[in-house]
């Protein structure tokens, strides 16, 4: 729905807002709205619980879901931009607009602040047969991409992302 929005607002195709505000001025140019992939075969496959192929999301309808292909380079250069906070827009992003009693949540993001680390910073989510998690803790000059290609890691993931960020910050 955001991604209807803003393309409404801005006059602009969601390809032409991903490239103008994040792949331009971040230089990501292997990074790209793919909506509808019709030849998969260089793609990772992705399994679900049971270990079963799932098909390739499409993403015609509703792009701004989801819908980016992108490489590592250009995904370390995504975490090194929000580490920065120095973009007008990633900063206010960062911004927590509403909280409950556990944890808050920013444009996008859901933010936690943390006596251990400080401002933790993720966003997770996943499509049939993938998940993934991002995390940054800007005081730490800290983050981390977590890509998988099995589905169904809700929690279990949460549980490894914060056992690697002990292991990895305890040593900074």
């Amino acid at each position: 729905l955001l991604g209807v929005i803003l393309e409404r607002v801005y006059k602009l195709s969601y390809k032409e807002l991903i490239k103008k505000y994040i792949t331009l001025p971040f230089g990501m140019k292997d990074t790209k709205p793919s909506f509808n992939i019709s030849d998969t075969t260089g793609y990772m496959k992705g399994y679900d619980e049971n270990g079963l192929i799932m098909p390739h999301n499409n993403f015609n309808m509703f792009g701004g879901s989801g819908a980016l292909l992108s490489k590592a380079d250009n995904m370390l250069s995504y975490i090194r931009q929000n580490i920065a906070e120095k973009n007008p827009a990633i900063k206010l992003s960062h911004q927590q607009t509403s909280r409950d009693n556990t944890h808050g949540i920013g444009l996008c993001w859901e933010i936690k602040h943390t006596n251990k680390f400080g401002t933790e910073i993720w966003k997770d989510g996943g499509a049939l047969g993938f998940r993934s998690y991002c995390i940054i803790i800007p005081q730490k000059q800290t983050g981390i991409i977590w890509l998988s290609n099995k589905s169904g890691l809700g929690e279990e993931l949460g549980m490894m992302m914060e056992k690697l960020l002990n292991t990895t910050l305890k040593e900074k």
